[in-house]
């Protein structure tokens, strides 16, 4: 008399695969690894067999089928379907396809397995997703950062703490990235903390060549020079420190601050969150409430001559400039010129008078505008920051009106 395996063996053989599937389901009997042993590596036997398991829904016996004959790439893809993603990466990673390995890895949990293939493929930006899934905010940021994600690499870079081995290289990133999004003050704070009462050595020294690269781009060369002054008296052939305080000495250092117009549209950064910091109207906020804010800004160029706010026309926007300069104008004579930094439209918040100058670009202007409806809803939907807002907001207006009544 034949036993269940030996039946559902035979109806395999005759093709009769929903006879076979049937049976298979109703018994209690865990036959799936019997079945596959007893084909012994017959391709021929495995493949009807994947067909029945296939059809039984049992995908992670459809797997097993195909790692028999070697199909590793076809068993992956069974095991994925089995909702086992650990085993289809080793499938994947046997059959030579690391992207798909790394795919399965991270889907399994193992984000570190995942980041270093990764890695291997070039993918930056994937590796230091993987990385930060893996609680690894050092290498995550500096894979963001390679992959030009400083917005995400930076407040990862900024989490080591200075216990870590990796503290000294995560503040150096970290500077390094809030220069290139023009949070050049904060990088700078970010590095005299880590260097805060340590002297020049190997492990301080890009830190301090990063200080006086930062300081030097800001046009404070006198703190450049001196930055540069204590690393050459520790060693004067670190790195090029010779060379910068040649330059520095003579005045021939002609490296351009880094506010190179052709990087103001730039979607990855948040070029001019600097500029938000450093106005009055929000010195309560923090960083996270600033980057909030700024998300809700519009970026414009405006070339030279160009018009921005009409006299007698309704004030509708406000204005941040981050480059270049604009002339104030009343009745056709200029009061007044602004530079970077300036905000303008602003006291369109308390009235809806009409412009009372006419503001025009004496440059190519890099500046942040939003709606006056835009920017109230902003402060609408988060009752802390529209507090600390009004709050500077009123205190400004106080000493406008007592500058204008002295």
């Amino acid at each position: 008399m034949q036993t269940e395996i030996e039946r559902i063996e035979a109806l395999i053989a005759s093709e009769r695969v929903a006879d076979a599937v049937a049976l298979l389901s109703e018994t209690r009997a865990p036959l799936g690894y019997q079945l596959i042993e007893r084909a012994a590596r017959d391709g021929h036997r495995l493949g009807r067999l994947a067909k029945v398991f296939y059809e039984a829904r049992s995908f992670r016996m459809v797997a097993l089928c195909f790692e028999q004959v070697g199909s590793f790439s076809q068993a992956g893809k069974m095991y994925l379907k089995a909702n086992d993603a650990l085993s289809a990466a080793e499938m994947f990673w046997r059959d030579g396809q690391e992207l798909e390995a790394a795919q399965a890895y991270e889907q399994g949990g193992e984000y570190s397995k995942a980041a270093s293939l990764y890695l291997r493929l070039d993918e930056v930006a994937k590796a230091g997703t993987a990385f930060e899934k893996a609680g690894d905010g050092f290498q995550a940021g500096r894979c963001l950062l390679q992959a030009g994600r400083a917005d995400r690499a930076i407040p990862l870079l900024q989490s080591v703490l200075p216990e870590s081995e990796h503290y000294l290289e995560a503040t150096l990133l970290a500077a390094e990235g809030l220069h290139q999004a023009q949070l050049s003050a904060l990088g700078v704070r970010r590095l005299e903390l880590a260097l805060e009462q340590r002297e020049v050595d190997a492990q301080t020294a890009p830190l301090f060549r990063q200080l006086a690269l930062i300081h030097r781009d800001l046009g404070d060369l006198t703190t450049a020079r001196s930055v540069l002054e204590r690393l050459a008296a520790w060693n004067m052939g670190f790195e090029d420190t010779t060379e910068l305080l040649s330059r520095l000495t003579v005045g021939m250092d002609d490296t351009p601050p880094v506010e190179p117009l052709d990087d103001f549209m730039d979607a990855r950064t948040r070029t001019g969150l600097e500029r938000l910091k450093d106005h009055a109207l929000l010195a309560d906020c923090s960083l996270s409430e600033l980057r909030r804010i700024y998300d809700h800004f519009e970026r414009k160029l405006v070339e030279p001559g160009t018009p921005i706010i009409s006299e007698g026309d309704a004030g509708r926007f406000l204005f941040i400039l981050v480059r270049g300069r604009v002339s104030v104008r009343r009745a056709g004579e200029e009061i007044a010129q602004l530079t970077p930094g300036s905000w303008f439209g602003e006291m369109s918040l308390v009235d809806d008078q009409p412009a009372s100058a006419t503001v025009v670009a004496l440059d190519t202007c890099g500046m942040l505008s939003i709606s006056l409806d835009d920017f109230r809803h902003v402060l609408d939907a988060d009752a802390e920051l529209a507090r600390k807002f009004y709050k500077q907001f009123s205190r400004e207006l106080s000493q406008r009106l007592r500058r204008a009544q002295a």
